[in-house]
């Protein structure tokens, strides 16, 4: 191809006018891709004069690179025959002189340079790179050039990026790379940013803040030798970065807008400089690691004090503002005071505690103009940014919120005095002067430090313990009335939000009142968004008290219908926690409006995921002028909300499950929502489908024929993406073998319990040691609770089905598959137990067959107390007696293993009663040893976990009385058979002969 045909390739590829055009370029592009140093030739075509082409050369460069540096499906340099598009040795040498070279030529122009360090980065991530060091130290030795001390600062900065793990070299003890880094580069790169930090230029601004992201990642993970081992090393870098943090700020990042400040090189460096100090004491020195020990003592001891001291004063300059910090900055400073709570640092804050509280943690968590301001002009995104309790942003209040909460957690008897002081000092200001707008500021962060230490006021050792309910009747419900709502409704939605997140008790009824209809009106205010989502929060929060629960009864479907219409103007988990507050809480109110609740759930859902799948249907071409980010945080809102409504709709069907008529016009109601999850594999919404489709199955205690249909979706869906999610897929499994297998119309021929068989044996089947072995668990289990579901009509396919389960198990063992903890002979055992309980001559005879009738038994033998669930006393039972009052299958059995096999039979008869009791104890109380006679009911106890699991689920043996049916065997067989029962019975110990008299003369 010729080179302006090349040329226009390239462009069309990555900026095409249409997708059409895109999609051809592309195409041509892969051919050109085969030729052998068509990668590195991109970087020549940097030089070219039309920025257009510079950008495509860069992008399509930054791609191949991180395509095909390693070839698919190897990890070597050498291509694979069939892999023509991958970078060969030879290349990649030529490709990696160029690529220093190319950046710095390009080191001014951003896009270009965003670009080519993406390549970069590929490449440190896909292979050593020997020579990087001393490209690195010949760059930064070079003083005099600026472009030399960026573009090695920019190398570095991938580089230590690159190997800030410390399992990155997983041999080894310490990270050599940032050992090396430290001790050989470090040098340099004090020196570089000393003359950096007199300079007042965006590019000595950038560099400085190139030089802490440095830092950071050489002790991320570990702290090099070279500042554990010399104090003055780690001395000179903590003391650059308490510089950084005290020069003055350049006149050009004072005259910039506030909003804009924190995108300066300058303010980020600042950032990194409070970041990396915290940093370094939360995880090296606050936290007791051994290696860490000699670090931490240097740390605590020489640096912190100097640290602590130099925060006092930026925290006076800030407080007068007299220095500016971006809320990032504040929220490290204050994150760096709270692990001084918990640590021997305390000794150097307690006595400035009330300082702290007064000139920082009240500030910062008191209204600002910023935030009135985006109450105004953005409620949503008010909502989010200072009303979500779940946001993690490394914010200034949230900082402020976390001290307060450690302090009062920690410290709370030095410090509760103080803090309800500050509190009571602002509302008596606010109740003074209701006027004063800086009162009413204040008073926000008096509400939210209220809110935060709720807990902590109710130990023995608090002032006020069990007051908090009169004070925020006394300080807070005024802030829900009119007046407050009218001038400061700010600090209306905060105290709505701290009845939402407050532990108070209630007991003084007039209390419960005042506050219901306080926040009853607030849930009024449409035109106020964040009061009206807070005061929703809040009445969630107040159902549990029976006057609250009275007045709100009444009106549950119209509440609903609001959360709804709510709800669809703003995305949020709120409205649907309270919204599954409501359905669970008044049920029978609820009921009439069920079918007209879901329908509009399920609009609300369809809506949300149809939104998610188109986004993630239009994210990205082949060629993107940036790395593809992931789910958007839009995206990710949409999710929360569209699973909190799959929630609400599981709530709804358990809440209906008294009213089958209701329920099953549920499951109707909501196959489309389903049905549009399996079929478009939206695996975000997996396992709440599949639990929802579960709760439908258990609560109507069958299988209806909407659910039948969207099982066949479920295993047509192991055409595709069903494997990858089998885990998720198991309760819902369960259910249907559970209340659809064990129905007489489902036959082993059917194609849904050949779909199921297919799957599990698939799992199991390709047995060797790279198994699964939880999902081959998952498939075990299935297997022995179908063949158990279908009864007499699997009888034919038990001689196939014990076959196949052999050669399963022999594959297995011959390539050392079972661990002995996740996946261990048991599981084999129990399908075997199964099959022997439907068939035990076929099953036997297929074990004989196999000369593997001694085998099974010593694994029975050895694992038959492990199983001593009620589910698997009640399965040794069966087929124990399925084997012993059949002469036929008795017949396979050596005569050794005759009376091993009565043993197991009495052994788990005698075991039951105890396992029933220690499961109903478990269930009802928690503790296993609630029940009388204990010790036989040890494996609930000794299993404690994975017992609560077993002792919930229900299996086909649920209504079958195992004990029963063996005790009445036995007395048959000795009254109709001596001859055998003497066979079988006549040899056993007084003591098994006692136990078979006690049970048989219960019959």
């Amino acid at each position: 191809m010729e080179r302006d045909s090349l040329l226009q390739t390239l462009v069309g590829a990555v900026l095409g006018h249409s997708n059409e055009h895109r999609k051809q370029c592309e195409q041509q592009l892969k051919e050109l891709e085969k030729h052998q140093g068509f990668t590195a030739y991109l970087l020549d075509l940097l030089s070219e004069s039309d920025p257009v082409v510079r950008l495509a050369a860069a992008i399509v460069f930054r791609i191949r690179v991180g395509r095909c540096w390693v070839p698919q499906g190897g990890s070597g340099g050498r291509a694979a025959a069939n892999d023509l598009g991958a970078i060969l040795d030879q290349e990649k040498t030529l490709i990696k002189t160029k690529l220093i070279e190319s950046l710095l030529k390009v080191s001014k122009d951003h896009k270009l340079r965003a670009q080519l360090t993406l390549a970069l980065s590929s490449i440190l991530n896909n292979e050593k790179w020997s020579e990087i060091e001393d490209i690195i130290k010949s760059l930064l030795s070079d003083v005099n050039n600026t472009d030399h001390l960026y573009v090695g600062l920019m190398v570095l900065f991938e580089y230590s990026k690159c190997y800030r793990w410390s399992d990155k070299m997983p041999n080894e003890g310490a990270n050599p790379v940032l050992e090396s880094i430290a001790t050989e580069i470090f040098p340099y790169v004090e020196n570089i940013a000393k003359q950096l930090l007199s300079q007042d230029t965006l590019l000595s601004d950038e560099m400085l803040y190139m030089i802490l992201k440095i830092y950071k990642y050489v002790t991320y993970s570990d702290i090099p030798l070279y500042l554990v081992d010399n104090p003055t090393n780690l001395g000179n870098w903590c003391q650059l970065h308490l510089n950084i943090i005290n020069a003055p700020l350049p006149k050009i990042v004072i005259e910039l807008d506030p909003a804009d400040r924190p995108l300066h090189p300058r303010i980020k460096a600042i950032k990194h400089s409070f970041g990396n100090l915290e940093r370094m004491l939360r995880l090296h020195a606050a936290t007791g690691r051994k290696k860490d020990f000699k670090f931490a003592q240097v740390y605590m001891s020489a640096i912190v004090p100097d640290i602590v001291n130099s925060y006092y004063k930026v925290i006076e300059q800030w407080s007068s503002k007299q220095l500016w910090l971006s809320e990032a900055s504040v929220f490290h400073l204050t994150n760096f005071l709270e692990l001084l709570l918990d640590s021997e640092g305390w000794t150097l804050i307690k006595d400035q505690l009330d300082a702290i509280l007064r000139l920082l943690i009240i500030p910062t968590l008191s209204a600002s103009e910023t935030s009135i301001e985006l109450y105004g002009d953005d409620p949503e995104d008010y909502i989010r940014r200072y009303l979500d309790i779940g946001r993690f942003w490394s914010t200034a209040d949230i900082g402020a919120d976390n001290f307060i909460f450690r302090l009062s957690s920690k410290r709370f008897d030095a410090s509760v005095n103080l803090l309800l002081a500050a509190v009571s000092d602002i509302f008596n200001k606010r109740a003074a002067n209701r006027n004063d707008l800086e009162a009413a500021k204040h008073a926000e962060a008096a509400i939210r430090i209220l809110s935060t230490i709720s807990t902590s006021l109710e130990k023995n050792s608090s002032p006020v313990k069990g007051q908090l309910d009169k004070i925020a009747h006394t300080f807070i419900v005024p802030e829900l009335l009119q007046d407050t709502i009218s001038n400061t409704p700010w600090l209306t939605a905060r105290a709505c939000d701290f009845f939402a997140c407050a532990i108070i008790n209630y007991p003084d009824q007039s209390v419960v009142q005042d506050v219901f209809q306080g926040i009853a009106y607030c849930a009024q205010q449409a035109d106020h968004l964040p009061i009206q989502i807070k005061a929703f929060d809040a009445l969630g929060q107040l159902v549990p008290e029976p006057y609250v629960a009275a007045q709100v009864a009444p009106q549950a479907p119209q509440l609903m219908n609001t959360l709804l219409e709510l709800s669809k103007k703003f995305e949020s988990e709120i409205l649907n926690d309270v919204m599954d507050i409501i359905v669970e809480n008044f049920p029978a109110n609820l009921e009439p409006y069920a079918n007209e609740l879901s329908s509009n759930l399920v609009a609300q859902f369809m809506k949300l995921a149809g939104e998610i799948l188109e986004n993630s249907s239009n994210s990205g071409m082949s060629y993107e002028i940036s790395e593809p980010s992931g789910s958007s945080e839009i995206d990710i809102e949409k999710e929360s909300q569209a699973t909190g409504v799959l929630v609400t709709l599981s709530t709804l069907v358990k809440s209906m499950s008294h009213n089958p008529e209701v329920a099953t016009n549920l499951a109707h109601s909501l196959k489309g929502v389903l049905e549009f999850i399996l079929e478009n594999a939206m695996v975000e919404f997996l396992a709440s489908a599949i639990e929802l489709m579960k709760i439908i199955v258990d609560t109507g205690k069958t299988v209806l024929p909407v659910i039948w249909e969207l099982y066949d979706i479920c295993l047509g869906s192991f055409q595709t993406y069903g494997f990858d999610y089998f885990d998720a897929f198991e309760m819902f499994f369960e259910a249907i073998i559970n209340h659809g297998f064990i129905k007489e119309d489902i036959k082993m021929d059917s194609p849904r319990v050949q779909g199921l068989f297919q799957i599990c044996l698939k799992i199991i089947g390709n047995a060797d040691d790279s198994v699964n072995t939880y999902d081959a668990e998952i498939a075990f289990s299935l297997i022995e609770l179908s063949i158990l579901a279908l009864g007499e009509r699997i009888r034919s396919s038990i001689p196939g089905l014990m076959s196949q389960t052999f050669d399963i198990f022999k594959r297995m063992e011959n390539n050392d598959v079972f661990d002995g903890e996740m996946l261990d002979h048991l599981l084999v055992l129990r399908v075997f137990f199964a099959c022997i309980y439907i068939d035990a001559s076929a099953s036997l005879q297929v074990l004989a067959s196999n000369q593997f009738l001694p085998s099974f038994y010593k694994l029975w033998i050895k694992n038959s107390e492990d199983f001593r669930s009620v589910h698997g006393c009640k399965l040794q039972i069966l087929a124990s007696g399925a084997i012993l009052f059949n002469s036929s299958a008795l017949s396979f059995v050596p005569k050794e293993y005759v009376s091993e096999t009565v043993d197991l039979l009495l052994d788990n008869l005698e075991a039951l009663p105890g396992a029933i009791r220690a499961r109903d104890a478990l269930l009802t109380d928690g503790n296993p040893r609630a029940a009388s006679d204990y010790t036989e009911g040890a494996y609930y106890d000794d299993f404690n976990d994975d017992a609560e699991l077993e002792a919930s689920k229900i299996t086909p043996l649920e209504n079958v009385d195992a004990g029963t049916t063996a005790v009445h065997s036995i007395v048959t067989l000795q009254s109709n058979d001596p001859q055998h029962f003497q066979a079988v019975f006549g040899y056993i110990s007084d003591k098994q002969k006692d136990f078979l008299q006690r049970i048989s003369q219960r019959q």
